[in-house]
C-alpha cells in the first residue's frame, strides 16, 4: 500500500507493464497513466469485492 503515486512509479516503471494490460502497447504517455491508475483502482475493487464476500460468509456461518 503507501503513496498510490510513489507505488504507481514503482510498479509501471521503465520496461515493466502491468499484467493487465500486458498486451497492450503504449505509445502516449497520458494514455499510459490513465490505463495505471485504471488498473491500482480495479485492484482495489476486486481486493473490497473480495472482502464482502468474506464478510457474506462470516455472516452466513456465524448466525
Amino acid at each position: 500500500m503507501g503513496n498510490g503515486k510513489a507505488e504507481t512509479l514503482r510498479k509501471y516503471g521503465k520496461g515493466h507493464k502491468s499484467s493487465f494490460f500486458n498486451q497492450v502497447k503504449y505509445r502516449n504517455k497520458a494514455l499510459y497513466n490513465i490505463a495505471c491508475n485504471c488498473d491500482i483502482i480495479l485492484q482495489k475493487y476486486m481486493r473490497y469485492r473480495k472482502w464482502l464476500y468474506l464478510e457474506f460468509i462470516h455472516q452466513i456461518n456465524f448466525r
